[in-house]
């Protein structure tokens, strides 16, 4: 399963969210063998990298995108990568209501932990806001 699903991520045609299909296997097989270390392989975290590259390349208002982009933060945070994971979570946005953030019954508290999670483990820092000059809008 997971040969056919990383052979999908590499042919996927540009701008097809068909590379999402890896990210449905990681989770099945993580369901099914209750792998708490099964996504932090090198070969994982690189298949990880080419899926959120190749999403890159979707259509920002294909409908599949942001369940897709769910999954992909999930992984991408199990699999220690918290700075793409931190960046699957900017383009996400405050919407949490998509797998798997469902498993355990408060959505919004497992979303809101994990976004913690990779924004502090990613040591990266917020984003200065602008001073405003004048007259606010």
């Amino acid at each position: 399963m997971m040969r056919f699903a990383r052979q999908a991520v590499r042919k996927a045609p540009p701008g097809s969210p068909l590379a999402g299909i890896y990210l449905h296997a990681l989770n099945e097989l993580t369901e099914r063998h209750s792998a708490v270390a099964m996504s932090a392989t090198l070969l994982t975290r690189k298949t990880l990298k080419q899926v959120a590259t190749s999403f890159e390349q979707v259509a920002p208002d294909d409908e599949r995108l942001p369940g897709l982009r769910h999954l992909l933060a999930y992984h991408m945070l199990r699999s220690m990568l918290y700075k793409a994971a931190l960046e699957q979570f900017r383009l996400i946005g405050p919407w949490c209501g998509a797998q798997p953030w469902r498993r355990n019954g408060n959505a919004v508290a497992a979303f809101d932990a994990a976004r913690g999670t990779a924004a502090k483990r990613s040591r990266t820092r917020p984003v200065p806001t602008p001073p405003v000059y004048g007259m606010g809008r």
